[in-house]
């Protein structure tokens, strides 16, 4: 029937990432084509009731690993790519939730119309487009083009903006009377009201 086809195309599909992962069957077990580990050992494979944690633990899966995989690098490159991220994701959507939020000027309700009606616009439909945009500025492969599309997000924006209107606008009202600025008033006023 068409439950056992289903069955053996997800075995098939299973045994090809299997066999992509470096994995081949010898006998009753895989094992590793370069390495020659076998994925789980025969007996723990067969025994019953089966077991969480293996009695023969090892770790040559691991240093295999990272002797063919630049491991460390990829998790620098992870940890400078979350802190650009996340700073700049900071910076820009408190500046841009707080103009929105306390800032009376022309076309607000407007701009904040368009920026909720971007949040329904799927990621996957604007893939194509930044990569054109990233290419065309030469930033393919490099962390300036991984860091600014995601600079600022309208989701931040929006949660932000909703926690700033509530804060009372009398805050705003007694810094401008002791002389601040929009941003004195934005940095030392309203962003620490905004911290957890």
């Amino acid at each position: 029937g068409d439950g056992s086809g289903r069955d053996r195309e997800n075995l098939r599909k299973g045994i090809d990432l299997l066999k992509e992962a470096g994995y081949e069957p010898r006998g009753r077990q895989l094992v590793h084509k370069e390495t020659g580990q076998p994925l789980a050992f025969e007996s723990e494979v067969n025994q019953w009731p089966a077991r969480l944690i293996p009695s023969h633990v090892t770790l040559d899966n691991f240093t295999g690993l990272i002797e063919r995989l630049p491991v460390f690098q990829q998790s620098w490159n992870s940890f400078v790519f979350a802190g650009a991220v996340t700073l700049c994701s900071l910076a820009l959507n408190t500046l841009a939730a707080y103009a929105l939020a306390r800032m009376d000027f022309r076309g607000r309700g407007v701009l904040l119309a368009v920026l909720i009606a971007t949040m329904m616009v799927p990621f996957q439909a604007l893939l194509l487009p930044i990569y054109q945009i990233a290419s065309s500025l030469g930033w393919v492969n490099t962390f300036v083009g991984l860091v600014v599309p995601r600079a600022a997000d309208v989701a931040g924006i929006f949660l932000l903006r909703q926690f700033m209107i509530t804060l009372p606008r009398d805050l705003d009202s007694a810094a401008r009377i002791d002389g601040a600025g929009e941003f004195r008033i934005f940095w030392s006023v309203i962003l620490p009201n905004t911290k957890p």
